[in-house]
């Protein structure tokens, strides 16, 4: 089972150079969990995610599931407020070529913590004055 996120359609994601494929980190609580971006949704709508996403991130997602494991029945529920999501533009090219349903997660694990570390490199990086407008 695959972590996956949807994005609004129209026009949000063309001036944001986000495309399916691309990885996401999608953090709530104390739960970091990588996921890729799955599809397009309702235009004014964020913060769909797959059931595996919902379990990852410690929330229930599935109440009854087949002997394959497969979920048959869905928890109707979601996760209201505080979840953050940090989309990498143009990373698909990161995992996509040899991507296979075994593969996937590990590929969102290893390149989503190198993009997550370089973000937080920057971030760390930017003197506070400089996010909070202040003058020293």
């Amino acid at each position: 089972m695959i972590p996956y996120i949807v994005v609004p359609g129209s026009d949000f994601e063309k001036p944001l150079g986000i495309e399916a494929g691309d990885i996401a980190a999608v953090i709530y609580k104390d739960h970091l969990v990588y996921a890729i971006v799955g599809d397009h949704g309702p235009k004014c709508k964020i913060g769909e995610g797959s059931i595996q996403l919902h379990e990852k991130l410690g929330h229930e997602g599935c109440k009854k599931r087949n002997r394959q494991g497969d979920c048959i029945v869905a928890v109707a529920s979601s996760i209201e407020r505080d979840v953050l999501y940090f989309i990498f533009p143009r990373s698909k090219g990161r995992i996509i070529d040899g991507l296979t349903p075994e593969n996937i997660t590990g590929r969102l694990n290893s390149e989503g913590e190198k993009l997550m570390d370089a973000l937080k490199s920057t971030y760390l990086a930017v003197p506070p004055s400089a996010l909070t407008g202040a003058v020293k």
